[in-house]
């Protein structure tokens, strides 16, 4: 197994039994932690002596000395199977019973589970991701799709609006020639660099005819009504 994927938690929990346990070398209740954050994703801990001994920056012989130390005290318990290595930590709620947390997945009452709580904490931000990237995919989607639908307007073809708005702009305003005045208008700013900041040309031509509006009701003293 490739112990280069290998995943591992960002925190650890450590037992206070542990921790009460004066004669428990510190290198040795360092080691427990270490073991405990490669555990998380499979419910035990596959690393081999070389990798823990790169992770707490000490040699082989001392990873050696101190998993003797933590299987003897019965906090892990070491297992072969299919040729790999496999270290569990100890359940030591039930110690007594000899059982160890194998298979993480199957101790859903132990709620101060260090395993159990990072693989819900990772299903859950997990999902959360999932949802954000779909949402955003969508969003992409749409928006590729109303760029593809837009025609180009004006003499350079430099104003982008669907058949839709530009119907609309024309059944809205006051005449059809109030719209193609304002597309010239927002073609030239858009030729001399000035129209960079107007990402929707149907809304600024919408703004730009009701100003135009409101300034010719102030004009003549009259309202007419306009959207």
């Amino acid at each position: 197994m490739n112990e280069m994927k290998m995943e591992s938690a960002y925190w650890v929990s450590i037992p206070v039994q542990l921790l009460e346990d004066e004669s428990l070398p510190h290198a040795a209740l360092r080691l427990y932690g270490i073991i405990g954050s490669l555990t998380y994703s499979r419910g035990y801990c596959y690393a081999s002596n070389e990798t823990l001994a790169g992770k707490m920056h000490s040699t082989v012989r001392t990873i050696q000395n101190n998993l003797a130390v933590l299987r003897e005290r019965g906090y892990i318990a070491v297992q072969d199977a299919e040729g790999q290595r496999r270290i569990y930590q100890a359940d030591l709620k039930n110690r007594e019973e000899g059982t160890c947390t194998q298979g993480v997945k199957k101790t859903s009452s132990h709620e101060n589970n260090f395993s159990d709580g990072c693989k819900k904490f990772r299903e859950t931000h997990e999902k959360s991701f999932t949802q954000e990237r779909i949402k955003e995919k969508e969003k992409r989607e749409n928006a590729k799709k109303h760029r593809e639908d837009k025609l180009a307007f004006g003499r350079r073809g430099l104003v982008m609006l669907t058949k839709q708005e530009y119907e609309r702009l024309c059944t809205d305003a006051i005449s059809t020639q109030a719209v193609q005045d304002a597309v010239t208008a927002l073609e030239a700013y858009i030729a001399n660099g000035k129209g960079r900041k107007y990402k929707d040309h149907y809304l600024t031509l919408l703004n730009w005819l009701r100003r135009d509006h409101k300034l010719r009701e102030q004009q003549d003293g009259r309202k007419d009504e306009f959207w």
